[in-house]
């Protein structure tokens, strides 16, 4: 980290990311821990770990003035994060998703080995290859590395960065593009918000995603809804793991339990001394999930919107049983969980609407969208704009099971 024009434009870009991060910070939901890592004749960690805005300049300002000096051990700097972030036992958390560190190195991309003899070709290579292995370590983790070259991007070392910002799962950000680290955060939040209130969405139901990230009112740009989109769709193949259980909730794998939807009330074996905080309305409620031998509901007019598990059919025990009626809308509230609709509008070539009646089970007014299960197996999702008819006297599409 040699003191020259570079060294300033590191300051500079790095107090570019600290503002843009502050600005995106969204207090009590998305809070960013920072650690800053430098690396010339010493690595240290100057600051560990902290979302003091404030601490982030001022550090900043100390590096500027006391900062290490000399040739760059790139290896030992990345060395020092995968450290750093190992030693924290508090990750980032965003509506029940662990959201994984990420690694912004600002470099010239001049690698070098511990020794202070001349650079060979050989050490070079060497360390490259070492620089490769690190990366790649971090990615098991899922943290991802983005690399803001201040080479010149027909060089060599812009190359390495490039190669070493993909094996890291990231990519090269240019100076003028710092956005695309301040918002990533951001980005990923909102995208998990939307897999959260939406689970179960496909990546096909593409045009739905948009409309609903877009409007949320935040400049996102095509290409950060893509990426949401992909977020959306695969946030368990992405790495972004649950914080805690939500095992079987809002997923109907098994056939011989209650599908999503089906109305419920008390059951042959339900136990009143155990559940009778459970429900506040009239002992009717909604099927939200499956497990082996049980089914999550959701109870009629309980605020709080907790969902709890009962067995049918685990030990010959019902806990539960189908009920036959759906619930009936309040007042400005078509679209409650439980309620039975019908589509006012289909094909002209066919003569019934092939999804039949269908039972809300989820809602979410945020986002002003609603979760449908019809009878014919489908589940889709729908803005508060669908045209469709609520349904008071039919019974629900699903009534099997014992009575």
């Amino acid at each position: 980290m040699a003191r020259d024009e570079n060294f300033l434009k590191m300051i500079e870009i790095a107090g570019e990311i600290f503002q843009g991060i502050a600005y995106e910070s969204v207090p009590g939901v998305l809070d960013e821990n920072i650690a800053f890592v430098t690396f010339g004749h010493s690595t240290s960690i100057w600051k560990h770990l902290t979302n003091d805005q404030s601490c982030w300049i001022d550090e900043l300002d100390s590096i500027k003035g006391n900062g290490p000096d000399g040739p760059s051990d790139l290896c030992k700097g990345l060395g020092m994060c995968r450290d750093a972030i190992k030693v924290n036992k508090n990750p980032l958390e965003a509506y029940n998703r662990c959201i994984s560190a990420r690694i912004v190195l600002i470099t010239n991309g001049n690698i070098s080995d511990s020794s202070e003899q001349p650079e060979s070709f050989k050490n070079r290579e060497k360390a490259r290859h070492q620089a490769y292995s690190l990366v790649e370590e971090l990615t098991h983790g899922n943290h991802k590395v983005f690399c803001v070259p201040l080479c010149s991007y027909d060089s060599p070392r812009y190359r390495f960065l490039e190669k070493l910002a993909h094996q890291g799962s990231g990519c090269i950000v240019r100076p003028d593009d710092i956005q695309h680290i301040t918002r990533y955060h951001r980005k990923i939040l909102w995208a998990l918000r939307v897999e959260s209130c939406h689970p179960g969405v496909y990546i096909s139901e593409g045009t739905f995603i948009t409309e609903i990230l877009k409007g949320s009112k935040l400049p996102f740009t095509d290409g950060e809804v893509e990426d949401m989109m992909e977020i959306v769709a695969n946030s368990d193949r992405l790495g972004y793991s649950r914080a805690s259980d939500k095992t079987g909730r809002f997923e109907d794998p098994y056939d011989d339990l209650p599908p999503l939807g089906t109305r419920v009330k008390q059951g042959e074996h339900w136990r009143e001394d155990v559940f009778k905080e459970h429900h506040c309305g009239p002992g009717t409620g909604t099927v939200i999930g499956q497990e082996a031998g049980s089914v999550w509901v959701e109870w009629d007019g309980c605020e709080d919107l907790k969902h709890y598990k009962y067995k049918y059919g685990l030990n010959k025990y019902y806990e539960v049983r189908v009920h036959d009626r759906p619930r009936t809308p309040e007042e400005g509230k078509p679209f409650m969980v439980g309620c039975c609709i019908t589509r006012i509008e289909w094909e002209e070539d066919e003569p019934d609407d092939p999804l039949g009646y269908g039972l809300v089970f989820i809602t979410n007014p945020y986002f002003e969208t609603f979760g449908v299960r019809w009878k014919n197996g489908d589940a889709s999702y729908y803005k508060y704009n669908f045209v469709c008819c609520v349904q008071e006297e039919l019974p629900s599409p699903w009534c099997f099971g014992p009575e």
